[in-house]
C-alpha cells in the first residue's frame, strides 16, 4: 500500500482500514490510500467474463487495471462491482485501487458508520474479490423468509434451461426440486422451523443449468421462521416471544469494523459457516 501512489512501502490486510494514530485522531494518518495487487490469469480464465466486486470501500473508490481506467464509486457502506473483462489480459494483471476519504468534520451529510468518537474509517474495510463468470451467471439474489416457505428472486444473466435446488443439513439432502422461472417459492414441508431453542438451519444450494451443465451456483444458509406483532406483543412462528436485546458493538485493533477472521469469532462462541459462498472467485481478500 502507498499514501502517495509512488512508494509502496506499507502493508495492510484487506479487509482493513488505514490506521488511525494518536496524532491523527479522529482521522486516519492518511485520507488517501493506493492499493496494488497483481493477479495472473490463464488461457481458460481470460476467455470468460471477469467482475471485480467490492463489499465496502470508504469513501471514494477509483480503479485502474493495467493502467486503464475502470470506474469509480462514492459511498462507504454499499457493495458495488465493475465488469473488468476488457481490461484484463492473459498472464500478469495489475489492479490498482485508490481510495480517498474526507476529514470527519467535513462528513456532515455522508454516512460514516459508527459514532464519530470511534474515529473515521477510510479504505477497503470489507472484502474484495475477482470473479470468473460463465456467460450465464447469477447476477443477484433476493430472499424472503417465511414460516412455511422461502421466496427466491434471481437476476440471471444469460440463457438457462432450468434451476435446480437442494436443501440439506450436515451434508444430507432433505429436499430437492427444480424450476424454470427465476422467481420461485420453496416450501418447507417436513423441515422444521427455526427458533432460539431449536435453531434449525439448512443449506440451500441453487444451481443454474444450461445444456445439461451447471453454469453457476449459489449457497446460502437459511432457516424458516416468521416474526409478527399483534396487540403490542411479538410472535415467532405464531407463538408469543419475549425478546431481550443486547448491544454487541465490537471494534478490532487489527481490522476495525470487521472481525479478524471467522476462526476468531468461533473462539468466542460457536459460529456457523459464512452465510454465502462464492465458488467462482479466484481472488478473495
Amino acid at each position: 500500500m502507498s499514501y502517495d501512489g509512488l512508494n509502496y512501502d506499507k502493508q495492510i490486510h484487506i479487509p482493513g482500514s488505514i490506521p488511525i494514530t494518536e496524532e491523527s485522531f479522529p482521522d486516519p494518518e492518511s485520507l488517501v490510500g493506493y492499493f496494488r495487487k497483481v493477479v495472473h490469469l490463464d488461457e481458460s480464465q481470460i476467455e470468460k467474463r471477469k467482475r471485480l466486486s467490492f463489499y465496502g470501500s470508504d469513501l471514494i473508490t477509483r480503479v485502474k487495471i493495467n493502467g486503464k481506467e475502470v470506474g469509480s464509486h462514492q459511498g462507504g457502506f454499499d457493495a458495488f462491482f465493475f465488469d473488468v473483462t476488457e481490461q484484463m489480459n492473459k498472464g500478469e494483471n495489475e489492479i490498482l485501487v485508490m481510495v480517498e476519504d474526507k476529514k470527519i468534520e467535513d462528513l456532515n451529510h455522508e454516512i460514516i458508520g459508527k459514532q464519530d468518537w470511534y474515529g473515521n474509517i477510510a479504505g477497503m474495510w470489507q472484502p474484495v474479490e475477482l470473479e470468473i463468470l460463465e456467460e450465464t451467471f447469477i447476477d443477484s439474489a433476493e430472499f424472503e423468509i417465511h414460516q412455511d416457505a422461502v421466496s427466491v428472486q434471481l437476476d440471471i444473466h444469460g440463457a438457462y434451461e432450468a434451476i435446480n435446488y437442494t436443501l440439506s443439513k450436515k451434508g444430507t439432502v432433505l429436499k430437492e426440486g427444480n424450476a424454470t422461472d427465476s422467481k420461485m417459492v420453496i416450501r418447507r414441508d417436513i423441515l422444521q422451523c427455526w427458533s432460539p431453542d431449536q435453531p434449525n438451519r439448512y443449506d440451500l444450494n441453487i444451481a443454474i443449468i444450461q445444456n445439461g451443465s451447471v453454469m453457476d451456483n449459489l449457497e446460502k444458509a437459511i432457516g424458516f421462521r416468521e416474526i409478527t406483532q399483534n396487540n403490542g406483543k411479538i410472535y415467532l412462528n405464531g407463538e408469543p416471544f419475549y425478546m431481550k436485546g443486547l448491544l454487541d458493538q465490537d471494534y478490532y485493533p487489527e481490522t476495525d469494523y470487521v472481525p479478524p477472521s471467522h476462526d476468531f469469532f468461533g473462539s468466542i462462541f460457536p459460529m456457523p459457516e459464512p452465510l454465502m459462498k462464492s465458488p467462482r472467485s479466484i481472488w478473495h481478500t
